[in-house]
């Protein structure tokens, strides 16, 4: 039986090595909305804004932006000049 091989991820996507991903969930309790919007944000070949996220997730802008703003806080995301982006330094991650 043959295996199967992972997809190619393409050109500009971001590959997080499992064990910081595994450092978030163990360290930091997020709501079913905070990890909606982290797996959006990791799996876009490109950086988002929250009015992007809210337009993708169908929701309404203002909980997208007080969730982006806490995922922000909690230094799991980080703002850049073309939109939001995981912050992958597991010594970062927590209150600040």
């Amino acid at each position: 039986m043959s295996q199967k091989r992972p997809a190619d991820p393409g050109p500009g996507a971001v590959l997080i090595p499992g064990d910081r991903l595994k450092a978030l969930a163990l360290r930091v309790t997020l709501s079913r909305a905070e990890w909606r919007l982290l797996a959006l944000v990791l799996a876009s070949p490109t950086p988002l804004t929250a009015r992007q996220l809210a337009k993708r997730l169908q929701v309404s802008y203002e909980p997208v932006k007080r969730t982006v703003r806490g995922l922000v806080h909690w230094q799991i995301l980080e703002r850049t000049a073309q939109g939001l982006a995981f912050q992958p330094d597991a010594d970062r991650l927590g209150p600040p």
